[in-house]
């Protein structure tokens, strides 16, 4: 069965977001990490895309979607999105700063959130212990692109060379605006870590073995918040799980979703 992407560009809140759709069914939303875009989810729209209906989008700022140009929230462009799209629930499923935004939009939104899925996330109001400057103001964008693929985030990923290689176009593509402007975002639930017991959507936390402590440590404070969530560590595992191991992602993915448990809302 061959599944058709379509395309398309939401203008919301003096910005536009760009969006693809692949494949017709229940809707799962994948939502991309940071500097990152879409493409960075192609294995699992080309796995869920036969029975699915399956959406990803470019948050505002990253990819083809618009730079911010005022205040905005990634919730809110969110919840536009689905609603151009005429979803009223959805699988809402994201990696690193799309964990993030997955968490909070379940906590603005908790009546879309069918299921919640999040993978080496970050969260709101845990204390980074990782240091993230790229000094892009020091040596320029490009730079400091290569110096964020040589990030320890990226350690584990490193291994992978069609990661890689699929990682790095998508990263030089980011306009680097997050590392020269103060970001306007305006938080909905800048507390969230404080929350987590308020989500009673289905939850699966999916983190690498080998991804920084930062992220593990986080996988672990959300199992802990989240009444009945499942925590899954996948082994060798990095940063980039969805791509590093889709196989095993994919079959976490599709066991949950298909689950008694997770269909009982």
């Amino acid at each position: 069965m061959i599944s058709f992407v379509k395309n398309g560009r939401l203008t919301y809140n003096n910005g536009q977001i760009y969006y693809e759709t692949t494949g017709s069914g229940e809707p799962i939303v994948f939502i991309h990490g940071f500097t990152l875009d879409n493409r960075m989810w192609q294995p699992q729209v080309d796995f869920f895309g036969k029975k699915y209906q399956v959406v990803t989008y470019d948050a505002r700022g990253f990819g083809r979607s618009s730079i911010p140009s005022g205040t905005y929230n990634h919730c809110d462009d969110l919840r536009a999105l689905l609603e151009h799209l005429g979803i009223e629930q959805a699988h809402i499923v994201g990696l690193s700063m799309g964990g993030r935004i997955a968490i909070n939009f379940a906590l603005a939104h908790p009546e879309t959130v069918r299921r919640l899925v999040v993978m080496d996330s970050a969260l709101d109001s845990y204390k980074s212990t990782v240091g993230w400057n790229v000094y892009a103001r020091n040596v320029g964008i490009e730079r400091a692109k290569e110096n964020w693929m040589n990030h320890e985030i990226f350690a584990e990923t490193r291994k992978h060379s069609r990661v890689v290689a699929a990682l790095r176009p998508i990263v030089k593509d980011y306009s680097g605006w997050h590392w020269l402007h103060e970001d306007t975002q305006r938080p909905t639930n800048s507390y969230a870590r404080t929350r987590l017991s308020e989500i009673t959507a289905p939850t699966l936390i999916i983190v690498g073995e080998k991804d920084l402590a930062y992220f593990r440590t986080i996988a672990a404070t959300i199992k802990a918040g989240i009444k009945g969530s499942v925590k899954v560590m996948v082994a060798n595992g990095g940063h980039m799980i969805n791509m590093e191991k889709p196989e095993i992602v994919n079959k976490l993915l599709a066991d949950f979703i298909a689950s008694p448990a997770a269909n009982s809302r």
